[in-house]
């Protein structure tokens, strides 16, 4: 991944350690949809994940309360995380 120059970097493991079964793969690709690349390691017991766009706080937030979740990244991952949510419409004033 660090070859491949992407900005941010997470290893995603199972709590316990297991090896990552068709169900946790599914969570974890849904969850990471907008990254650039997945790469299954040591084992089937970890999920390599490289991207250079900054993750959307809603999947972070499902991917670090069900798994172990390691930043390798080389820059710092913006906080507070971007929502999907739209921003708030300002009220326009009329002169």
């Amino acid at each position: 991944m660090r070859t491949a120059d992407f900005r941010y970097i997470w290893m995603i493991r199972r709590k316990d350690g297991g090896v990552l079964d068709a169900g946790d793969k599914a969570v974890i690709r849904q969850n990471t949809v907008d990254m650039n690349r997945r790469v299954l390691t040591d084992d089937d017991r970890a999920v390599l994940i490289g991207s250079n766009a900054v993750p959307f706080k809603e999947n972070f937030d499902i991917l670090a309360s069900a798994y172990a979740v390691q930043d390798l990244s080389t820059e710092p991952v913006p906080n507070p995380l971007p929502t999907r949510e739209p921003a708030p419409k300002t009220a326009k004033t009329r002169h």
